[in-house]
């Protein structure tokens, strides 16, 4: 039975205005910034966040610090040689002293001095052809028989060196496709042609 002479009111009361703080043991408290925590330097932007390791096919680089855009930049390296042949060269002028790019100058490099061979090898197939051309006219000149093995022998030569352009615009279209694939997933690609190394590959 309840006791008549008890009050209901008399219950424990929580203290609204004063929040009770959990015990800590008295010993040191763990530190939230420990040591091995280094922040940006006050004025200065974050440093870009390093890769754990290389990539595969990144040998003899070792893992760096890449900025967020550094694959994209170098991937657009690569697909501009199916546009304009000097893209990656004004890519690898604004890009090459950059802290965080170092693959982009890299892939940017080796895109120019992919597409600077193939044009060479070009032109120069053209420029011997069209002068071996006017040099067989000039021997040739005068002659039906001679005039005759001439026009055999130019036909040969046109053939050769349509041969030989149409399989350089195939690899240099074939070549960039693959570097902008590997260039996205972060590996550093080599053309596997021989070309002149105008720019430097490796720095």
């Amino acid at each position: 039975m309840t006791d008549p002479t008890s009050n209901p009111n008399d219950h424990p009361r929580i203290n609204l205005n004063k929040t009770e703080q959990p015990a800590h043991p008295g010993g040191p408290q763990p530190d939230p910034y420990p040591q091995s925590y280094q922040g940006p330097a006050v004025g200065q932007p974050p440093a870009p966040v390093p890769y754990a390791a290389p990539y595969p096919g990144q040998y003899p680089y070792p893992a760096e610090y890449r900025a967020a855009d550094a694959h994209t930049i170098a991937m657009l390296a690569h697909l501009s040689l199916l546009l304009w042949g000097f893209t990656p060269l004004i890519l690898w002028a604004v890009y090459k002293d950059k802290p965080g790019y170092g693959f982009t100058r890299r892939a940017c490099a080796r895109a120019f001095n992919f597409t600077m061979t193939v044009m060479i090898v070009e032109l120069s197939v053209i420029a011997f052809s069209l002068l071996g051309f006017l040099v067989l006219m000039g021997i040739t000149a005068g002659s039906r028989d001679a005039a005759a093995v001439a026009a055999v022998v130019f036909m040969i030569g046109l053939i050769v060196v349509l041969g030989i352009v149409t399989v350089m615009l195939i690899l240099a279209i074939i070549f960039p496709i693959m570097g902008a694939i590997r260039a996205n997933g972060g590996e550093e690609y080599r053309y596997p042609f021989p070309h002149i190394k105008i720019l430097d590959e490796d720095g």
